[in-house]
């Protein structure tokens, strides 16, 4: 996205666009990451709040990872967070692996003595920590770190985009094939079936400490090794055992790793800082996302103007979708067009369309030709799609915005993340949405809820009115006292409204609560 992303691994504080400049705004980082412009210096939150570690797939997908939870999707960006005041959205980040968090893993070093006896003094009580794994010295994650998408050429097709952890802790490299949900927006992490008991990578040296991984110009996996003989933190080691320790043991040492197959010919290198414009623009074809990742930089650091016709034609006919998109990002660092996203939008790609929606947000609030056609989109077959517009419809206005979050939740109301940032999108008018939904009587209870409370937080007083005669009209079991409830104080509610809805809850077991 021509930015450089980082993290404060956890620790917080406050950046500024410059050092020693105090004219600008300090950007507090509590929690969350960053990213900035090379170019222009502009510097924003992101959200991730991995401790350390930050990765992004083919799609553009960012994961991180933290000591006990090793891997973690980003499905909110920042830039949607709080386009609708009146709406709270979910936490962007996370933990996808099925195993979880702290997942299993299968070390083949020896537990060091030193950390037997911790864990046992931890039972006891002999110090302070916690008990972690049941009380298992070994035997999962307590130090995952430097996650990374395998986006090379060197290993099989089944490898790409497979995401990878380090743990340090137990001297091993973790894999996990990353599949789609079931609501095809929400992905989830498995083991491979032939790691199922073992790991793609484990030592028996214990100062072997993975702790970084990148994917290389030659299309292999390097694994940086900080090889010390204790990786833990000191802090989290009792006095009485870390006097016997030299904390220090290792510091003079390291080592660099390739990962190959058995039969690996060394590809021979392009030379990229060389090319020219329109070559640089080839290497977005190429197999290995280093390349097309190092290509796309240095079209995007030139800004040469001779290579937008290379790119526009990219963007079109490239033989791979990862081609014609990062061709429309590089794009949209130096000449975006909207002839250039009405195109996209129609890409047999869903990746490039999902990009495309993206980066009409540039041309936002209220392009005449733009707007019509992202609303057609409502109604893609692919979830991933219908997401992204739904997050991008937060930065539009006008009827066709309207009209598109009326498909999505007429088709996506059961889909947590679509619903979320459909409401998310509802920061004009939500009060004509609902009260169409209620006119239609079959939406989700909690849809209904959820808008009505959207609704008692605008100033909208004719939309608020609208919505109560609707409600009126409803014949659904304690839907009305609900939607009511949301709107206002329930004190002020008709005599007859509370009664007709205390009556007919009083019949139902399963709101005998509610009763009460």
């Amino acid at each position: 996205d021509n930015r450089i992303h980082g993290t404060p691994a956890m620790n917080g504080g406050s950046v500024r666009k410059a050092v020693g400049d105090q004219t600008d705004t300090p950007l507090t980082l509590n929690g969350r990451d960053f990213s900035f412009d090379p170019h222009t210096r502009d510097l924003v939150p992101e959200v991730g709040g991995g401790q350390y570690g930050l990765t992004f797939d083919d799609a553009g997908r960012k994961y991180v990872c933290s000591n006990s939870n090793h891997l973690q999707a980003i499905l909110i960006p920042q830039r949607y967070v709080g386009r609708n005041p009146a709406y709270r959205m979910p936490h962007g980040r996370l933990g996808i692996a099925v195993d979880g968090p702290a997942a299993e893993v299968f070390r083949i070093s020896p537990d060091e003595p030193w950390r037997k006896v911790r864990t046992r003094w931890r039972i006891d009580g002999k110090v302070k920590g916690p008990v972690e794994g049941g009380g298992r010295v070994s035997g999962y994650f307590t130090a995952a770190t430097g996650i990374c998408i395998y986006r090379g050429s060197a290993f099989p097709a089944a490898f790409a985009n497979n995401a990878f952890v380090c743990d340090a802790g137990s001297n091993l490299v973790h894999r996990k094939l990353i599949r789609k949900g079931k609501d095809g927006v929400e992905p989830f992490a498995e083991r491979p079936q032939d790691e199922r008991r073992t790991e793609f990578l484990a030592s028996s040296d214990n100062w072997f400490r993975p702790v970084q991984l990148a994917n290389g110009p030659d299309g292999a996996l390097y694994i940086a090794d900080m090889y010390r003989e204790v990786i833990e933190h000191p802090w989290s080691i009792p006095e009485s055992i870390k006097k016997h320790l030299d904390l220090n043991s290792g510091n003079d040492r390291g080592r660099i790793y390739r990962i190959i197959p058995s039969k690996f010919t060394q590809p021979k290198h392009p030379s990229l800082v060389s090319m020219t414009p329109t070559e640089l623009v080839e290497q977005l074809e190429s197999a290995n996302g280093w390349h097309r990742d190092t290509a796309a930089r240095l079209l995007y650091e030139s800004r040469d103007p001779a290579s937008a016709p290379s790119l526009r034609e990219m963007a079109r006919t490239g033989s791979s979708d990862l081609a014609r998109m990062t061709a429309l990002r590089v794009l949209e660092g130096q000449s975006l067009r909207q002839s250039d996203l009405m195109g996209a939008f129609k890409d047999p790609s869903p990746m490039v369309r999902q990009q495309a929606i993206s980066l009409s947000e540039k041309f936002s609030p209220s392009h005449e030709t733009i707007l019509p056609a992202l609303a057609e989109l409502a109604l893609d077959a692919n979830p991933r799609v219908r997401f992204q517009l739904a997050l991008s419809l937060s930065f539009w206005s006008g009827a066709a915005k309207g009209e598109a979050l009326r498909t999505l939740i007429r088709n996506d109301s059961e889909n947590p993340w679509i619903r979320a940032a459909v409401l998310n999108a509802m920061n004009e008018s939500p009060s004509e949405l609902l009260a169409n939904l209620l006119a239609e009587d079959s939406s989700s209870w909690q849809l209904l809820a959820e808008l009505a409370a959207l609704v008692a937080k605008t100033d909208d007083v004719n939309g608020k009115e609208t919505v109560r005669k609707a409600v009126s009209t409803t014949k659904r079991d304690g839907l009305k006292f609900t939607l009511l409830k949301a709107l206002g104080d329930p004190s002020t509610l008709d005599d007859a409204v509370l009664l007709e809805h205390a009556l007919r809850v009083s019949q139902r077991s399963d709101l005998a609560e509610e009763t009460r």
